[in-house]
């Protein structure tokens, strides 16, 4: 007779990993080791595979390494009995997961919210802030009623900032925000601080043919026509001023229907 103690260890465990998966519920695995391609994993006593791709969510890498050791809730993805091969899943936990947040995340947050944030990262375009169960995105041109800034001066990853929620699109998981729309159009309420007669110090933040365009506080605009430059005369504003100087001007007109100064 030849016998093997194995063979029948080798049943009664797989037997039990088919009782697990059989209901389509998640099980627990531990993570063994990290190998090419992925993690390999123990469950009931047997030798399992996550492909990397599956140990995290769609479009987010991850380092099997750091799953050495520990307990992981998978599903049961191919099993293959005469070749002793089983692949598990982990991606189907986390996106049900994150679906679950999103869906109380829209239940609780509405356009025009304005909510507490802390800043992911930033971009070419825009700052991401993340809101807890989602980023949202705020564009450049929501940044600041300021005509000329720099974003990487403004803020940096970590920084807590306030913002309003200007756009939801669920379909695509999209969130917009804005940080200067949380403090209102400082063109609404122009007329309590600025006046005619009024001297301030400005920067100038662009320079054409007929004058230069003065900021005397964000958002906060006004042109100074060529002939209000200099007593003497001048062919070009850019002949005596240029973008980014201070300069000290006096308010001659105050158009607030059409935000002129």
């Amino acid at each position: 007779l030849l016998l093997s103690r194995w063979r029948h260890e080798f049943e009664r465990r797989w037997a039990k990993l088919e009782e697990l998966a059989g209901n389509g519920d998640f099980m627990t695995v531990k993570g063994v080791s990290r190998v090419k391609g992925g993690l390999m994993v123990e469950c009931c006593g047997l030798e399992g595979f996550i492909p990397v791709s599956h140990l995290t969510a769609v479009g987010r890498g991850a380092n099997p390494s750091n799953f050495v050791g520990q307990e992981i809730k998978v599903k049961l993805l191919d099993k293959d009995k005469r070749k002793h091969r089983l692949v598990f899943s982990r991606r189907e936990l986390l996106e049900a997961a994150e679906k679950e947040r999103k869906a109380k995340f829209y239940e609780r947050v509405h356009e025009g919210d304005v909510l507490e944030g802390e800043v992911s990262s930033l971009t070419d375009f825009g700052v991401f802030v993340n809101l807890g169960e989602m980023d949202g995105l705020v564009h450049l041109t929501e940044i600041t009623w300021k005509r000329s800034f720099k974003l990487r001066e403004m803020f940096k990853k970590g920084d807590k900032v306030t913002v309003k929620v200007t756009g939801i699109d669920k379909e695509k998981d999209r969130i917009s925000l804005s940080i200067k729309q949380v403090s209102g159009d400082p063109w609404d309420t122009v007329s309590e601080r600025v006046h005619k007669g009024d001297v301030f110090t400005g920067t100038v933040t662009n320079l054409t043919d007929f004058g230069a365009f003065v900021e005397i506080e964000p958002g906060i605009e006004g042109l100074v026509h060529v002939g209000d430059i200099s007593w003497e005369r001048i062919k070009k504003p850019r002949d005596v001023l240029k973008k980014g100087q201070e300069i000290e001007v006096i308010v001659l007109d105050i158009d607030l229907e059409k935000k002129r100064i």
